[in-house]
Order: C-alpha cells, then structure tokens, then sequence
C-alpha cells in the first residue's frame, strides 16, 4: 500500500521509511524490547505531529498483528474528536486545491495519474469508514454491556424494590418478552397469531436475539423458564416453613404445642391419604384389569366372526365337521356375540354423552340446531357402516392404537386401490390425532383431503366424518391451525368434486371451531367461494354451509353482511341454490334476527322493499319476472312462524306467564311443509310455547286491548304494505296471486281467529267498500274489485276456517261479487282467480256450485251470462257425481234461456265438458246440445253463436276423443267454412275466417285418417282458403302450406292413385253447400264410423306456420 502512494508523502516521511529499512537490514538480530517500543514511539510522534494519519494508522495496524501495541497510537485512534474536525476541513479544502505532479518520481509523465490519485481518495475514505465502523460497534457492545450490568443490578435488588416496579416494564425487558413470546407462538403452530403479534411490533427484529440490546446469550424459552420458576416456589415455600417453625420455638412456648398439634394433625391426614392411595391403587388395578377383559373381547369378536365365516361355509365342507363340536360352538359364538354388541352399544352411548361441540352465547333453540345441521348435513346411518364405526371410536390417547392398528392393517393391505381408499380414513385420523410433529400431523392432513381424487358423496361423507372426529379429539385451537389450512389450499381446486368438500367441510367443522374464527376466516372462505364458483352443486353446499354457521355466529356486526348474502343468493340463476336459501339459510338468518330484535326492520323490510321494486317493474314495463316475485313471497310465507313468535315474546303477559297452562290444539297452526317452520322446532320449549299462545290468544280476544310494537307492526305495516301491492298487481299472474292467498292464509291461521276478525278483515272491508262513483269506473278496471285484492281475500282470509258463520261470509262475497261485476259489465278475471284459488280444495266445490246456481236463477241477464261464463272454470275440477246432478243441470237450464246471449255464453263450458268428461251419459248430454246449437233453424242466422262453436271447437279439437272429432267436429267445420263462402256481411265472413283459420291451425297437428283427410279436412281448407284470399291475404299463404301438406299425405296413403284424384276438390261444384256438402260430408261420416288413435302428424307439418 506504501508503494501505491509513495509518489504523495512529503520528505520527512520518505526519510523516515528509508531510516526504518536501514535499521532492520542492519540488525540481523532483533532489538530489546525497550529501544524497539522507544523507537516506534518516536516515529509514532514524528508521524502524528506531521498529521500522517494514514501511515500512522497502518503502523498501528500492523503492531497490532505483531502482539505489540504503541499507548500513543492506542490513545490517539480511540479519540473520535481527532478524526472529525480532520475530515471536516479536509473535505472543505479539497475542491479548491489545484494538485500537481511530484518532483522527485517519473510518474508526472503518466497520464493516468489522475485515476491513481482518484483511487488514493476512495481508500482513504473508505479506511475511515471501516474505523469509524469498528469503533461504533465497540460503543454498541460497551453500551449493551453497561445495559446488561444495569439489568444484573436491578435483578439483585431487595423483593420490596422489585414488588413496587412490576407494573413498570423497561424498554430492555419488554423487547426480551416479546422476542420469547414470539417464539413460544411459532414453536406451538399460532402462526396467524404469530404474524399479527410482528405486525404490532415493527420496530423490534425477531429473528435476530442481539436486537433486543442485552449483551448475554439467549435464555430458554416460556416452558422452560415456567417450569424453573415452579421449582424455585416449591423451595422458597420449604425454607420459609422451616425459618418460621424456627422463629415459633426462639420466640414463643406455645407456638411449640400448637406444632406438635399440627404434626399429629398432619400424621392422621398421611394416614388417610395412605388409605386412599391403596384404594386408588386397587381401583386402578381393577380399571386395567377391565381394560384387559375388553382387549380380549375385542380379540374373541374377531376370531368369533371368523368363526362364522367358516360355519357358514358350504355343505360339502360342514359335511367334515364334528356333530358334537358344531353343537358346542354354536351356544359360544351367540354368547360372544350379545357380548360383544352390548359392548358396542355401551362405546355409542358413551360417546353419544361426549359432547366436544363447543357453547356459544346465541340464544338460539337446540333442537333447531339439531334440526338445521341434520337438514344440511344429512348424515347417514351409521348402523351398518363399518368404516364409519372405526372413525367415530377412535381414542383420544395412544392407549388403543396398537388395537386400532390391528383393526384396520388387515383391510388397508388388500384394498389399497383408488375405489378403496377410504380404508385409510381410520389410521391417518388416528396418526394424526396423536403424532407429536405438527409438520407431520400437516402432512397426514393433506393426505385426508387428498387421498381421492374425486370423491364422490359417499367418500366425502367418510372423509366428513374423519374431519369431524378429528376436530372432536384435537379441540378447537387445533382444529382451527390444522384443519383450516387444508380446506384454504383447496379451495380453488379444479376439480368440483374437491371443492364440494371444502364446501361441506366448513359446515361440518363450524361447530368444533373457536367462535373468533366463525365470523371471521370460515365466512371469508365461504363468501370467496361463492364470488368465484360457478358449479351449482358446490353453491348448493356452500349455502348450506352459511346457514350451519350463521347458527354459531355471535358477532353482531356481520348481521348486516349476512342479510345482503341472503338477498343475494335467494334472486340466483340457480333454483338448487335459491331452494338450498329458502330451506336453511333463510331460518337460521331469521332466527338471529329474532334474538337480536332485528327481524321487523332487518330481513321482513329488506324482502318487502324488494317485493314492492319487482312489482312496480312489472307494472311498468311489459316483462314480468314472476319467478322472482314468487321466491320473495315464499320467504315471507316461511318467516311467519318466526314473526309470530317475535309477538309472542315480546307481548305485556310474557314477563309474568307461567307453563301450567294446557296443551296447544291440534289445528291452531297451519301445517308446513319445512322442519324449520315449525313453530315446536323454532321455539325449544313446548311448554312455555303453549303458555304463551294461550296467553296471547286470551289478550287478542278482548274487545278492546292494548297492542305492542311487534303486534302493531304486523297490522299497521306488513299488512297495509302487502294490500298496496295486490290493488296494483295484474290479476292474470296465477302463480303471484297463489302465493299471496298461501302468505294471507299462514298469517291469518298463524296469528289465530281473533287477530284475523279483528286486524286483517276490516282492511280488506275497507278497501274493497266503494261509493257510487267508484262503481261507475268499475267496468273501466283499476279499482280493488277487478285487482288480486279480490281472489286473495277469498282465498286466503275468508276461507281460513271452515265452520258455518265463516262458509256463509264467503258464500255471500263471491255471490256480490258476482253480481256487481255484472251488473257494471265490468271483466270477470278477479272472480274468476277467486274461483280458481278456491277450486283447489274440494270442500269448497258445493258452496262454488251454489253461488253459480244463484246466478242461474238471478233476474238479471248479465248476472245469468256471467255465471255460465264461470262453469267454465269448474268442470274441470268437478267429481262425476258434482257434474252430472249440478253442473251440467245448470248448464243445460241456461242453454233454454230466453236470451241469445245467454245461450252463447254456455257453449265454452259445455266445450270443457266433452274434453274433461269421463262419464259418458254426461258426454252424450254435451254432444246433444251441441248438436242442438247447430242444427235448430233457431241458431241458423245467429252469427255470435257460430263464433263461438267454431272457436269451442278449435280448442276442444286436439284433447277430445278421436272418434268425436272425427264424426263431429271436422265435418261441421267444413260445413261452416263451405257456408262461410257465401256470407255476403264482410265483417261476419272475416269473423268466421279468422275463427276457422285458428279452429284448423290447432287440428292440423292431429292425427287424422285418410278418408277424413278427403272427405272434411281438405274440403273446409280450400272453402277457407277462398275466403282468405279475399278478406285476410296475410293468412292466404299459410291455408295453402296446409292444403299441399295433407294432400302430400294423402298421396303417402294411396301411393298408386294419380293426383288429379286425390287433390280434386271435394263437392266443389255444388252450387249449394247446405245441400252438397253438409249432407253427404254428413252421411259419409255416419256410414263409416272407424276410432283412431291421437297422435301428432309428421314432424314437417309444424312448417306450415312459416312464410316460405
């Protein structure tokens, strides 16, 4: 380093060098110690005094190597103040230096001595760096040392001085602490609690123990350190007995009686525990000595069983047995086996008490736990499933696993392939549960989860089951950081099947996991899944899985969170995940809300708000999502158990009820068709639920009562809100209107007679009572008389109760609704939604009849059309012996009326008679009528009676029986198409047209045969093909696809004849149709009367629709 720089040193410095050099080479023998440090002192002096600190430092360097040291140098390099004030001015007087070539060396000559000098500066620098470098890690460890010796100190202090700063934690002690309980959470597997504790402390570095500042080695870790401060109480509590029993015999005599008290005290105690030890010594032999037994029974039920394999084998090999020794196995193998099987019952009933599910602080029904998990899970018997038996037994310690070893090795080995994996399950549960090394137990775990590849439901129920048992013995922190990791890493498998089981396996762990955890990390990992699925099945699972865990949820702020989930999953595109919302998820959010008060303004108003957005849509716009409005009534049909409940609970008689009262009638609820409806389910204590209704019914029926909160929000909200929406609602929506009379009818039948006499029929009353001028607007709709309002009050409030006041209030609404609809020519669609709701239960069908009949039987020609109008809806629905002694009886009494109109309005329930009859004396009364409107000379000119026959007949046509449509209906349409030819009224004609042309569309996709086909099928055609080629042009074309349709498959039928014969019109040059085509069309059809059977034509016929 010298000769880099030696072209820069002054020449003193030089001459100094060349008087050491001279002074070894000429010394072959070393100096005295003495003269050598006199020596180097000096030059050590001469070097700092001429400010040559870089060359002073390297002779300092180098003594130090040697083992020699100058005191001077010592003192001069541990002073910082010698070197900053040097730097400092060398860095100001530097810039403005001009530097120039040496003198005394060549080297002015090389031009990159510019470079050498900039090299001499950086080394320069960066050696005193380096020293400044050494010297602050000196500081550190001299300050850590004084840290240390300040820490020892106060450790050494009196206990007095120690008691009084304990709450005073130094900064030293607190980084100590942290660092080993940063520790203790990693060594133990709490490694999110890990990673939090770091975050907290960023200003402390906990993989390096030199940053806590002590200047002492690492002291062991918590468990160490407790089990040393255990030891250290015992000996302090021994040697402060023997200073006080010391003290007691220096300072007082009687302290000495009272000892020998006590020692004779303690001797009689040591007696007693001597006794209890030698009884606890003969109670443990006689535990092992069980356990012995069991072992050996266990043992025998393998052999027996083996046993009876080889009895049970076939007669030639029974044939070489022993009479006398099969005889004498036989009482055995019975013996054992009872054995055995009591024991077994006694293992399931000791784990049956068990119970390792964690408490939570809902207050939430058990058996609607039980109910819920079980409607979810669904788990199967366990009875003949041997797999399962070994998982359900395995042992929380390693005493069995030798037993569980020899239980499962000898099914594992043989069935190691893919299809018999699951015989695994017992020994890596088993494994796991007991392995020290959580690396391991990880590894075995990961092995559970992805032992099959896709696991089919009867797997995923055994691997369920594993889980399950797993988390039951381990507890729930290791639930938690063991089984938890293994369903994150699987949850964006690419397999369904493996994510089903991450699905379900939430579900089923929720009850064994800390309540922490629930809220946080397992609804987390259900709402991603749910994001990123799109695999209905696993969206079906992961909902079941929400409810299970709702159920255990005590954290109140995600309340809201789960509601929003539930909006969400009810409106889905899946009906499977908006079923599995409406089956599970949807009572247990509501039971949440119930014991949090919230379920009037939380979930009820949410599905009231989206109800109400649904139909002001669909009032607005023509698409109408009436599935959607379905689903949302359905939710507030199955919320109305648990509304009425909320009333019940929170009425003025709860505080002071008392469960002496009796029994709750059968009929007081309504039957429901989900477990989780049931109001005994819902409300786990049947007795105070009996005590309550009674008491609520007791306050309702009082003429005059006080309400409460949740009672008032029942009539003055949810019922007011419910009514706006029906006088609004299109009547002709059967499903909505079918789903509010069931939600009317629950509510009214839930919240019992009085409620309903005196809340819910006083509103609709009020509502559907109309002034004067109101029934003037009537007929123009929009009122509540011609809205849902109507059917739903029909059906579902006046039809609740079946006895004879309340039969007599509906007979009379329908029959003035009747009237009053008819009278004010107003549409009769609400009536008839009425009718239709009510139809549905035969118990209505004779007070229906009634009301008709009433209306055969009124003065007024409008009330008599609009109640055959109404037969139509009930033929359908009617038994045989309904329709034959009332309702055709009626239909053929308005058939006679006076009035035209009356007359007409029969033929479309006459129609649905010949469809529906299955009696045929009822049949042949319809067809006699029939054939009544067509041929009286009285019908002959009445054109709105050959309107309607036409078009009876077109709807009729396809669903009657062949031999009707074939001797009836196709030759009276071709009559009536031939003698539509010759209608002069342009409007008539196009009536009867357009009526044809649709009569004709729906029995073109009949079977007929070819002679109906020649005779009446292509007859009427091409009448009514001239008629539309002057009157409606557009249809012109259509009528011609089907005349070349049946005429092709009149030639599939002859193929042999020639065209002309089979496409000859039929009569065509008959002048007079009555005479030429009616007549012989008719004796043709009488003559040979043949039955078909009714299917549809060729596949090609559908094509005459199209425009080609």
């Amino acid at each position: 380093m010298a000769e880099n720089h030696k072209q820069f040193y002054s020449p003193d410095e030089d001459f100094i060098e060349n008087q050491v050099e001279e002074n070894v080479s000429r010394s072959p023998e070393p100096l005295p110690v003495q003269d050598d440090d006199l020596g180097l002192d000096s030059i050590a002096a001469k070097l700092l005094k001429e400010k040559l600190c870089l060359t002073a430092l390297e002779l300092h360097t180098e003594l130090l190597e040697s083992g020699r040291e100058l005191p001077r140098l010592r003192s001069y390099f541990s002073n910082p103040s010698n070197f900053e004030s040097q730097a400092l001015n060398k860095n100001e007087l530097t810039p403005s230096l001009p530097r120039t070539s040496s003198a005394q060396t060549l080297d002015s000559l090389d031009f990159g001595h510019y470079s050498d000098d900039g090299e001499k500066q950086t080394d320069e620098r960066l050696a005193v760096l380096e020293f400044e470098l050494r010297k602050a890690k000196e500081t550190i460890q001299s300050l850590k040392a004084s840290l240390t010796k300040a820490a020892e100190s106060e450790s050494c202090s009196s206990p007095e001085v120690q008691t009084l700063s304990d709450d005073q934690i130094k900064p030293h002690e607190q980084r100590a602490l942290n660092y080993l309980v940063n520790e203790y959470l990693l060594n133990n597997s709490y490694r999110l609690t890990s990673i939090t504790f770091a975050d907290e402390n960023e200003n402390q570095d906990f993989e390096d123990w030199d940053d806590v500042g002590l200047n002492i080695p690492r002291p062991p870790d918590l468990v160490q350190l407790y089990r040393d401060y255990t030891q250290h109480v015992k000996v302090s509590q021994q040697e402060t007995k023997e200073d006080a029993s010391c003290t007691a015999d220096i300072t007082d005599l009687i302290m000495e009686k009272e000892r020998e008290e006590f020692v004779a005290l303690k001797e009689q105690l040591e007696g007693e525990i001597s006794d209890f030890r030698d009884q606890l010594n003969i109670l443990s032999n006689e535990n092992n000595s069980l356990l012995t037994k069991l072992r050996v029974n266990y043992e025998q039920r393998e052999y027996i069983e083996e046993s009876t394999v080889v009895l049970q084998s076939p007669e030639s090999e029974l044939a070489a047995l022993n009479n006398g020794t099969t005889l004498t196995l036989a009482p055995v193998i019975q013996r054992h086996k009872t054995d055995v099987h009591e024991e077994q019952e006694e293992l399931r009933h000791t784990l049956a008490e068990a119970d390792c599910i964690l408490k939570t602080e809902r207050l939430i029904s058990e058996t609607f736990r039980k109910m819920l998990i079980d409607l979810v899970q669904r788990y199967k018997s366990l009875t003949d499933s041997r797999i399962a038996n070994e998982i359900l037994y395995v042992s929380a310690s390693g005493d069995h696993i030798v037993l569980m070893l020899a239980r499962c090795l000898h099914y594992i080995v043989p069935n190691i392939l893919l299809a018999k994996r699951e015989e695994l399950l017992p020994l890596i549960i088993c494994t796991a549960s007991l392995h020290p090394d959580a690396e391991e137990r990880d590894k075995l775990l990961n092995l559970l989860f992805n032992l099959i590849k896709k696991p089919d439901e009867d797997q995923r129920y055994m691997i369920l089951t594993g889980c399950v048992t797993y988390a039951h013995i381990v507890g729930p922190s290791r639930a938690e950081s063991e089984l938890l990791p293994q369903c994150w890493e699987q949850i964006n498998h690419k397999y369904p099947e493996r994510r089903l089981l991450v699905a379900e396996a939430c579900g089923a762990l929720t009850p064994y996991l800390p309540t922490v955890i629930r809220s946080s990390l397992v609804l987390s990992m259900l709402q991603q899944m749910l994001e990123d699925d799109k695999t209905e099945e696993v969206r079906e699972a992961i909902t079941q899985s929400l409810s299970v865990l709702i159920a255990y949820i005590d954290d109140i702020d995600k309340h809201s969170q789960c509601e929003d989930l539930l909006m969400k999953l009810l409106l889905d595109n899946s009906e499977k995940v908006c079923k599995a919302a409406q089956q599970t998820f949807l009572p247990s959010l509501a039971m949440w809300s119930l014991e949090l008060g919230k379920l009037q303004t939380g979930i009820l108003t949410k599905l009231l708000d989206r109800l109400t957005e649904c139909t002001s849509k669909a009032c607005s716009t023509q698409t109408v999502d009436e599935s959607q409005m379905c689903v949302l009534l359905e939710c507030l049909q199955q919320l109305v158990p648990v509304l009425f409940i909320s009333v019940l609970q929170t009425g003025p008689y709860a505080p002071t009820v008392t469960a002496d009262k009796g029994e709750i009638e059968v009929d007081r609820f309504p039957k429901v068709t989900g477990c989780l409806e049931n109001i005994d389910v819902l409300c786990d204590e049947s007795a105070s639920l009996s005590a309550l209704v009674a008491s609520y019914d007791s306050v309702v029926s009082e003429e005059w009562y006080e309400g409460w909160e949740q009672h008032d929000w029942v009539h003055r909200q949810l019922i007011p809100r419910l009514l706006n929406l029906l006088c609004v609602l299109d009547v002709n929506l059967t499903r909505t209107v079918h789903h509010y009379s069931l939600l009317f009818h629950r509510l009214s039948k839930t919240f019992g007679k009085s409620f309903l006499r005196t809340k819910i029929k006083p509103q609709f009353a009020l509502l559907m009572k109309l002034s004067d001028e109101e029934l003037d607007k009537v007929a123009e709709g929009g009122t509540p008389l011609t809205s849902c309002v109507v059917p739903v009050h029909a059906a579902g409030v006046l039809s609740v109760y079946l006895g004879e006041e309340e039969q007599k209030e509906l007979f009379i609404f329908l029959l003035d609704m009747l009237v009053i609809l008819c009278m004010c020519n107003a549409p009769l669609s609400s009536l008839r939604a009425a009718f239709v709701e009510l139809s549905g239960n035969s118990d209505y069908h004779d007070l229906l009849v009634s009301v008709l009949w009433d209306g055969v039987v009124h003065t007024s020609t409008q009330v008599r059309c609009g109640a055959a109008r109404m037969f139509d809806h009930l033929v359908g629905v009617m038994s045989e012996a309904q329709l034959s002694t009332r309702v055709v009886p009626a239909l053929v009494t308005l058939a006679s009326d006076q009035e035209m109109v009356v007359r007409v309005a029969t033929v479309s329930a006459f129609g649905t008679v010949v469809e529906t009859a299955t009696d045929r004396e009822v049949a042949e009364k319809a067809n006699m009528q029939f054939q009544a409107f067509l041929d009286d000379p009285v019908y002959k000119t009445e054109h709105a009676m050959h309107v309607q026959m036409i078009k009876t007949l077109g709807r009729i046509g396809p669903n009657a029986e062949p031999k009707f449509r074939d001797d009836f209906i196709l030759p009276r349409l071709a009559f009536l198409a031939a003698g539509n030819n010759y209608t002069a009224n342009e409007t008539k004609k196009r009536d009867l047209a357009i009526a044809l042309f649709e009569a004709y569309s729906a029995l073109s996709c009949c079977f007929v045969n070819e002679q109906m086909i020649r005779e009446a099928l292509l007859p009427g055609l091409r009448c009514l093909h001239r008629d539309m080629a002057v009157i409606a042009s557009e249809h012109e074309e259509i009528v011609g696809s089907m005349i070349r349709e049946f005429e092709i498959k009149l030639e599939s039928f002859r193929p042999h004849d020639s065209p002309s014969s089979s496409t000859m019109p039929y009569m065509s040059q008959a002048p007079n149709p009555t005479v030429n085509l009616g007549g012989e069309v008719k004796a043709a059809m009488m003559n040979k009367l043949k039955d078909f059977r009714d299917k549809s034509s060729s596949s090609h016929i559908a094509s005459i629709f199209k425009k080609k």
